[in-house]
């Protein structure tokens, strides 16, 4: 039978037993009146989840991260917890305590390409700043992930200069009349106009200059007046393709800065106990890895081959033993938002792909997305009509807004990181993805999480405290329970994103709901000799709350909050597991309670909502229970149904944060 026809079938034997498979449970009704019936999902976690949503493919219903369960050490949260530390020098030692306490010891601080001096030999500007950052991460124990970076708006070594007009430009031009001093600072092919209108040094390079004329390298956008303008003389040129003199000369100046950031950092440090990343972010600031970006024509530069080399020669270094780097761990950021980069196709000696998975907001159906990528219906069956260009339009579109961390862990873009966490081989365009893929000889690389976060832009500031603290929570359990080696939150210190309160003793709300979280998770820590595999049998309500309504088919029903329960089990010792649980809502801006003020945090939590959990797995477990809510620090509320060997059946009252069900015994 093929896996499309098992989900139909799958579907089928639910609508069966979803007429009360258990009983009405906590605040049914009674007496009289007729309690209402369960409705009921069973076996909740299925390949099918998954593997019925190829790369080309995308569903509202399909819900990838249910395509697999596995029950993670809960170490690996208290181990994976991370923050991109900006905060201002001063608060440094401050910020890394505050982290420290809640649970956080991995930090990403950025020393870029930027930072390198423009003499020869060159040295780190800055340098108090970043002792100071990096000392306050070594005196509270956090171990340090630098970045390397070129962004184009000072992509690396360079001296700024004015470069003074002796006559007006004109939009078009391809040369300029500089006064006899600007023309003698130019540096042929390094030399250049900044842009006006963006963050980029030597947009404009100059090419030739005779006399005081000077040749650009593409036209001038826009007219420029008679006088001075700021300018750029860069140490290296533009990346164009390997072979080449001038790349090969950049190149060298790349791996020059390589061993400069990593022996000042190990210096600093007294160790190699650190990590890097290779570059951020290619949708901007990446303009350097290109030099038809400055040239018009362009002169054949190939940027994929320049991110290739740029990886493969910084793991050279790092990987060299005359270096004494054999710590240090090595992340590809060319990964940070593409989908392209598997286990089976990165260099060897590459630790982690890197992603930075920020959830859009997107209001459907008049935000849809038509494109070459076909809609997917609740039974797994391809629909939709495709019209002249190309692009597949569904059949049906359902009324909701998307807004949650775990974005990229559904089917609603193609682009779903579960394709690299997931213990199932899957292919993109031909290229093996999946937790088991590595490259030759070598081991499989993990996914790190180098940047999350949700835009706050429209959130209330008097909201944004319980906005982040809830979301931190979200991308804590679910993407490390996923399989997520590691998560840095973005970030802290950041206008409305930073997630450290300077004006609160213990960091603020995120920081005391992860302290919660953490806490939890390491109370009763003890080596774990015999590993647990905790199953979720069913899962069942009364309410029938839904996050969207269907068109009354079988192939576009209603997505019940039963469909997309969380559930992500911790163990922390041989007889305790840690299972947090929550409804992952479509939109953690959703006004549940529209009568409050949109100022008020309570307006956006979801009222609690009971389900009954058949827990499979838990012999041993199970005299002890608790339900804890890190999210306010209070307990939650639950009621045992039956336990029978390995079986624990328990009512639960659960929102849209986590919440924890102990069990121990």
């Amino acid at each position: 039978m093929t896996a499309r026809r098992l989900m139909r079938r799958a579907v089928v034997l639910l609508a069966v037993a979803s007429g009360g498979v258990f009983a009405a449970f906590a605040g049914g009704a009674t007496g009289e009146r007729a309690e209402p019936q369960a409705q009921t999902l069973l076996d909740p976690y299925t390949a099918t989840q998954q593997t019925l949503l190829p790369f080309g493919e995308r569903s509202h219903w399909l819900q990838p991260w249910r395509g697999y369960l596995a029950t993670v050490p809960a170490k690996n949260l208290l181990h994976g917890l991370g923050i991109v530390f900006n905060p201002p020098p001063s608060r440094a030692d401050t910020v890394a305590k505050q982290i420290v306490a809640a649970g956080i010891h991995l930090a990403r601080l950025e020393i870029s390409w930027c930072k390198v001096s423009y003499a020869d030999p060159p040295h780190l500007t800055d340098l108090g700043t970043v002792r100071r950052l990096l000392m306050a991460l070594k005196k509270h124990h956090v171990r340090p992930l630098i970045l390397l970076n070129g962004n184009h708006g000072c992509p690396g070594p360079l001296r700024h200069v004015t470069l003074r007009l002796a006559a007006p430009a004109h939009a078009g031009d391809r040369e300029i009349v500089l006064d006899a001093r600007s023309a003698d600072e130019v540096v042929p092919g390094r030399t250049g106009l900044d842009a006006t209108g963006q963050y980029k040094a030597a947009a404009f390079l100059i090419t030739k200059v005779a006399g005081n004329r000077a040749t650009l390298a593409r036209p001038l956008p826009a007219d420029m007046a008679t006088g001075p303008h700021h300018g750029s003389t860069l140490r290296y040129e533009p990346f164009t393709k390997p072979g080449d003199a001038s790349f090969e000369a950049t190149m060298l100046g790349w791996t020059r800065y390589v061993g400069l950031v990593t022996s000042t950092v190990k210096s600093l440090l007294g160790t190699d106990q650190f990590d890097v990343e290779v570059w951020n972010e290619l949708s901007f600031g990446s303009d350097f890895l290109d030099a038809d970006t400055y040239y018009v024509p362009g002169v054949g530069a190939d940027q994929r081959a320049t991110e290739e080399q740029l990886l493969r020669r910084t793991i050279a270094y790092v990987r060299d033993p005359s270096h004494g780097l054999p710590h240090v761990r090595i992340g590809d950021g060319f990964s940070n938002e593409r989908p392209w980069e598997a286990g089976s196709n990165v260099p060897s000696g590459l630790n982690a792909i890197d992603k930075h998975p920020y959830p859009p907001r997107r209001t459907f159906p008049a935000e849809a997305v038509f494109n070459r990528v076909r809609p997917v219906d609740a039974l797994g069956q391809p629909e939709g009509t495709q019209d002249s260009a190309g692009r597949w339009h569904d059949a049906f579109i359902p009324s909701y807004t998307a807004f949650f961390p775990e974005y990229f862990l559904s089917g609603i873009q193609t682009e779903t990181v579960i394709r690299d966490l997931s213990p199932i081989t899957n292919e993109i365009y031909g290229t093996e993805h999946g937790r088991s893929t590595h490259p030759p000889g070598a081991p499989p690389p993990v996914v790190w999480l180098t940047e999350a976060g949700m835009d706050p832009e429209d959130v209330p500031r008097s909201v944004l405290p319980r906005f982040h603290a809830k979301g931190a929570l979200r991308w804590a359990t679910a993407w490390i329970g996923k399989g997520a080696a590691r998560v840095y939150f973005y970030a802290a210190s950041s206008p409305g994103w930073g997630l450290v309160d300077p004006g609160s003793r213990d960091g603020g709300p995120t920081l005391a709901a992860l302290g919660r979280l953490t806490k939890a998770m390491a109370e009763g820590s003890a080596p774990v000799t015999q590993r647990r595999s905790i199953g979720l049998e069913a899962v069942s309500d009364t309410h029938d709350h839904v996050q969207f309504e269907g068109d009354g088919t079988p192939g576009h029903p209603a997505l019940y909050d039963r469909d997309v329960l969380g559930f992500f089990p911790f163990q922390s010792s041989n007889r305790r597991v840690v299972i947090a649980l929550y409804v992952m809502t479509r939109d953690l801006m959703h006004a549940y309670r529209p009568g409050l003020a949109a100022s008020d945090p309570r307006r956006y939590d979801l009222p609690p909502e009971w389900f009954r959990l058949s827990i499979r797995g838990t012999s041993g477990l199970g005299g002890k229970i608790a339900v804890d809510d890190p999210l306010t620090g209070q307990a939650g509320a639950f009621k045992v149904v039956s336990r029978n060997g390995d079986r624990l059946v328990v009512d639960v009252a659960l929102t849209d944060s986590p919440r924890l069900l102990v069990l121990s015994s």
